[in-house]
This record gives C-alpha cells, sequence and structure tokens, in this order.
C-alpha cells in the first residue's frame, strides 16, 4: 500500500511490499517525472496555439515519460528549450543543498544567495 504524504517541493509516498498466500508477490510500479516547461492552456483544432518557445508540447512529454518508462528510470527529467540537461541537474544539486546547507528553500533566486548560485552555475563540475 501506499501512503501519501506532502512536503513543500513535491508529494512523497511510503511503499511497503506486500505478499500474500493466494496472490504472490505485489509488484508495483512508481515513476517521478519532473517537468519542465509544459503550457497547459492548449486547445487542439484551434488555428492559433499560445506556447512559450522554451516549452515542450504535452506530446513530447508524453514520449519522454514512456521512453523513460521503458529504461527504467525512476526519476523522468523532462527537459525544455530553455537550458541544457546540465543547468537543470544543477539547479536540482543546488535545491537539494538548500536543506543540507540550511538555505531558505528556493535560495537561487534570494537576494542573499542569487550571486553564489550564479557561480556554482558556472564553477567546473566537481568529480
Amino acid at each position: 500500500a501506499a501512503s501519501p504524504s506532502t512536503s513543500a517541493t513535491a508529494p512523497t509516498y511510503d511503499l511497503k511490499m506486500a505478499a500474500t498466500p493466494s496472490s504472490g508477490p505485489v509488484q508495483l510500479m512508481v515513476k517521478q517525472k519532473v517537468t519542465g516547461t509544459l503550457p497547459t492552456i492548449i486547445w487542439p483544432g484551434r488555428q492559433k496555439q499560445w506556447k512559450p518557445a522554451g516549452a515542450w508540447m504535452p506530446d513530447q512529454v508524453v514520449d519522454m515519460l514512456v521512453e523513460g518508462m521503458g529504461a527504467g528510470d525512476f526519476y523522468i527529467l523532462c527537459p525544455d528549450n530553455e537550458v541544457t540537461r546540465e543547468v537543470d541537474h544543477r539547479r536540482i544539486t543546488w535545491a537539494a543543498e538548500d536543506i543540507t546547507e540550511n538555505r531558505p528553500a528556493l535560495s537561487r533566486w534570494h537576494p542573499d544567495y542569487k550571486a553564489a548560485f550564479e557561480r556554482f552555475l558556472k564553477a567546473d563540475k566537481p568529480s
């Protein structure tokens, strides 16, 4: 059974595998899709569709999701057309370090940390 709980950033789940004598092992599939910019106000069949230049169309996101699931990926990082995968990875690392460094949430936009974040983005990647 999955028991949902929430945090400030995303839902999490405590998963417990169970087996019953009559049905055998329970198989679970859990995936987390991390979306880039995705417009939600698109109406098929209309002459003009609004979409930010960097956004992917919903069918592109679905294709990426299906590909990631087929590869057995747990985290499916869906890019957009505005930043590289490396920048996405650095943003995710910085956000995780908000917790471990006791910075304010979303500190990359905070005036006290914005310059440090910019330096972090430009620094050589640690090995």
